[in-house]
């Protein structure tokens, strides 16, 4: 009967307990320009210092913004998630100054998505020659290209601006 008794306040105890379903998103934007994404199958738009809230069933699992743009580059934002509240800043771009010293012309030049010239993600450099047109979005990048000649990258960053050689 003790047992009986145990069992039922535990139950009682456990029921009283409330439990929240619902987790909510708060999404703002601290960038400098509109920002787009999608959250939860839904696309939205934040201006500058605008703030969206959303409601979500806790049993879907936790969501993070998807697809974001700024701009219509998406390496120009970067998402600072603190719990269950996203923060969308700007990232600070470096001038990108680029110095082909081979014989050869690379084509196909990237830092993943981070460099930004003219709406395209990648560099042609002709020979012996360099390039100033361009912006990149990473103080760590990690360069590729589509050549078959090997290459050597080295870079660093002075003030504002990133100073690549490709010997």
């Amino acid at each position: 009967m003790k047992y009986l008794i145990f069992i039922v306040g535990i139950a009682f105890l456990l029921a009283s307990c409330s439990y929240d379903e619902n987790h909510r998103y708060i999404m703002v934007n601290n960038s400098s320009r509109d920002i787009g994404f999608s959250f939860n199958d839904e696309s939205i738009t934040l201006s500058p210092g605008q703030s969206i809230i959303r409601i979500v069933n806790s049993w879907d699992g936790h969501r993070s913004p998807q697809n974001i743009t700024h701009n219509g580059h998406e390496k120009s934002i970067r998402m600072i998630r603190e719990s269950l509240r996203f923060s969308f800043v700007d990232v600070i771009p470096l001038y990108l100054n680029v110095v082909n010293t081979l014989p050869i012309a690379i084509e196909n030049f990237r830092a993943g998505e981070y460099i930004y010239n003219s709406g395209e993600n990648a560099l042609t450099i002709a020979s012996d020659s360099n390039l100033t047109s361009a912006i990149i979005f990473t103080r760590s990048p990690s360069f590729t290209t589509a050549t078959n000649h090997h290459i050597d990258v080295e870079w660093r960053i002075v003030g504002n601006t990133m100073y690549v050689t490709i010997r």
